[in-house]
């Protein structure tokens, strides 16, 4: 899914074990329709609910992950898909602490 604007909240669903959470862009680019489920016990892939979702109502949620483009250090050590995907104007995942 490609986001126009930085900052946009997103809702992925897992509908195997029914978990969802949110995710935020912190910079314009193209993030995953699946992307792992963050329950533990499950890892199967949740669904994304492509930004329909009030940004609004999403105002004051904090995000489970966030998306960002990785800095070249990061992209040393990535993958040949990551780096394929990133160098298309992807965005990479990471936990909120």
């Amino acid at each position: 899914m490609t986001s126009d604007s930085k900052r946009k909240k997103n809702i992925y669903l897992c509908r195997v074990c029914g978990t969802g959470f949110v995710s935020e862009d912190l910079e314009k680019g193209v993030t995953p329709f699946l992307t792992t489920c963050l329950n533990p016990s499950c890892g199967k892939l949740a669904h994304s609910l492509c930004y329909r979702c009030p940004q609004e109502m999403l105002h004051d949620v904090k995000p489970a992950l966030e998306w960002y483009r990785p800095n070249p250090e990061e992209m040393l050590t990535a993958d040949i898909a990551t780096t394929q995907h990133v160098e298309k104007g992807g965005l990479i995942s990471r936990r909120t602490q």
